[in-house]
């Protein structure tokens, strides 16, 4: 009788405790399919690895043709002349002069 009465509170507890954590979580058992779930992560680790050293290549391509393009055109030089802009008047009201 002492082993129900330490025993029941603690299974009460528990069975309360997995029923609030259900609402969050899922609390069935996860079905790993062992091999093949670790195979199909170790592809998607493969292919993220090619997908990114195809990307490092066509990058650097990219700025290789980039860096040609700028050896190739000459500067655009500014053939207008520059002409200062006169400022802009100031109209001081109440004292009726101009600036």
């Amino acid at each position: 009788m002492g082993i129900v009465k330490r025993f029941l509170p603690f299974f009460a507890t528990f069975a309360i405790g997995v029923l609030v954590a259900s609402f969050f979580v899922s609390v069935g058992f996860s079905r790993f399919e062992g091999r093949g779930w670790r195979h199909r992560k170790g592809n998607h680790h493969k292919s993220m690895h090619r997908e990114n050293e195809r990307l490092r290549r066509e990058n650097l391509e990219l700025r290789q043709q980039l860096e040609q393009l700028r050896m190739e055109v000459p500067p655009v030089e500014n053939t207008m002349p520059m002409e200062s802009v006169p400022a802009p008047r100031i109209i001081l009201r109440g004292r009726g002069t101009v600036r």
